[in-house]
C-alpha cells in the first residue's frame, strides 16, 4: 500500500491540509483524524475545497471523531469512507509509510 497521510488540524485553523496535497504523491491514502474531520465536509470558508484532490488520493475520516465533533457523515464528500479505530490500524499495517500532519 501507498503512503498513509493523517491530518488533525481543521482547514480554518491550519494550512495542513493544504500543505500534505501539496506533498503527498498520487495514490496516496488520506485520513482525516480528530479536528481534520472538518475538512471532510463541504468547502471551508477561506479555505479552496478538497474536490481537486478527490480523485489523486485515497480519503477516510475517523468515525469516532466525526462522532465526536457531532459531525454526521450524510455531510461527507461522497469520495470520504468514515472508518473505526481498527479501520485506522488496519491502514496503518497496510502501509508502506506514514506522515502525520500535526
Amino acid at each position: 500500500m501507498a503512503t498513509l497521510h493523517t491530518v488533525n488540524k481543521s482547514p480554518t485553523s491550519s494550512p495542513l491540509l493544504a500543505r500534505c496535497m501539496r506533498f503527498a504523491v498520487p495514490q496516496s491514502v488520506v485520513l482525516l483524524i480528530e479536528d481534520g474531520v472538518y475538512g471532510a465536509t463541504a468547502a471551508v470558508a477561506g479555505q479552496p475545497p478538497i474536490e481537486p484532490w478527490l480523485a489523486s488520493f485515497t480519503w477516510y475520516v475517523l468515525r469516532p471523531d466525526l462522532q465526536a465533533r457531532g459531525l454526521p457523515a450524510d455531510l461527507l464528500h461522497a469520495a470520504i469512507q468514515p472508518i473505526d479505530d481498527l479501520g485506522f490500524v488496519e491502514l496503518a499495517l497496510a502501509s508502506t509509510r506514514i506522515i502525520n500532519w500535526y
